[in-house]
């Protein structure tokens, strides 16, 4: 199955997929990380439980805000 994560600074991919839902109606494939917003979080360590959640033969694409920005760093160390 091919899961989509909005990755993004703040609430910003809170806003995108409310968005894209008022447009094409809610996804389960689809989910958000918005990062840095409650300080009593491990961002790298969600970033990590999402990386161990897939299973074989699914794909995650991940979109983020900042190419090159700290979410966008944390996700590349994944990349296989």
């Amino acid at each position: 199955m091919r899961r989509i994560l909005l990755a993004t600074h703040g609430e910003f991919a809170a806003g995108i997929l409310n968005s894209a839902e008022i447009i094409i109606g809610k996804s389960e494939q689809v989910q958000t990380l918005c990062a840095f917003t409650d300080p009593t979080k491990d961002f790298q360590k969600q970033v990590q439980t999402i990386v161990e959640e897939i299973q074989p033969g699914d794909e995650l694409v991940v979109v983020t805000d900042i190419l090159g920005g700290s979410v966008n760093n944390e996700f590349m160390r994944y990349l296989d």
